[in-house]
């Protein structure tokens, strides 16, 4: 067993030597490195030039941006999008529920006491390591049952939050 470890770390020190060798290999030979791309990129752009104009024809929604890589940034991605997969009728309910039940919220500005409360709890009163109503670990926020008392809060996860506010 100790043969098998003692193996690992040859291994390991081996495969560190070479890590740095490689970097100070790039380091000092930036310019051949940097001219190798530019000929390796010129001649793959050639030689795929007509894949890349037919897939463009073939999937125009998709090569809106050109070579860009996140497509999602066009502005007219999303809407195109829409057009094409309209909302069913329990996501279009759903939709009118949420809105309904946030209209009083939506564009009224936080009332100063509110945000006082979120603001001292955020600097000086520390989260728990879980949730105290479900006990999950991942999404915890801070509750204030009363927010005249903003040291007072409870440590609950985003969806206990939204139970305890919206009741859904």
């Amino acid at each position: 067993m100790t043969q098998f470890f003692d193996l690992n770390k040859q291994l390991e020190k081996k495969r560190a030597q070479s890590r740095i060798a490689s970097a100070k290999y790039r380091r000092t030979h930036k310019e051949k490195n940097r001219a190798y791309q530019t000929v390796y990129m010129k001649k793959y752009d050639a030689k795929h030039r007509e894949e890349k104009k037919a897939y463009r024809k073939a999937h125009p929604i998709q090569a809106i941006n050109g070579r860009k890589r996140l497509k999602l940034k066009s502005p007219h991605y999303f809407r195109d999008w829409k057009r094409v997969h309209p909302n069913t009728e329990a996501q279009k309910e759903h939709i009118k529920e949420w809105n309904a039940t946030c209209r009083k919220y939506i564009g009224k500005k936080i009332p100063k006491k509110i945000q006082d409360a979120r603001n001292f709890a955020y600097r000086h009163v520390p989260l728990l390591d879980c949730c105290e109503l479900c006990e999950s670990k991942k999404y915890l926020r801070h509750h204030h049952p009363d927010y005249d008392y903003p040291q007072i809060t409870v440590t609950c996860c985003a969806s206990c939050h939204e139970y305890i506010h919206w009741g859904q």
